[in-house]
């Protein structure tokens, strides 16, 4: 093999493991901000047809924390341009 032929198949090796392991992150957080969603609104809803309002608040003030938290790592994964 000739050694372009070795540089571009390492090159392409590297790029492909990379778009990999960013997809990877992206679909982690993705995946991570619908959880912190669809908690929020179960929780929600639990407030309108549960008797323990205060817990529940509680329940929603959590997940509505994490939901912002995921949203602060969008940010931070968007400033530094991943």
């Amino acid at each position: 093999m000739s050694p372009i032929s070795l540089v571009f198949i390492f090159f392409f090796r590297s790029l492909c493991a990379s778009l990999f392991s960013l997809l990877l992150i992206f679909f982690f957080f993705l995946g991570l901000f619908f959880t912190s969603v669809f908690t929020f609104f179960l929780t929600a809803f639990s407030v309108i047809s549960s008797p323990l309002f205060s817990l529940s608040l509680l329940f929603i003030r959590s997940s509505f924390s994490s939901f912002l938290a995921t949203l602060q790592l969008f940010q931070l994964f968007e400033h530094l341009n991943l």
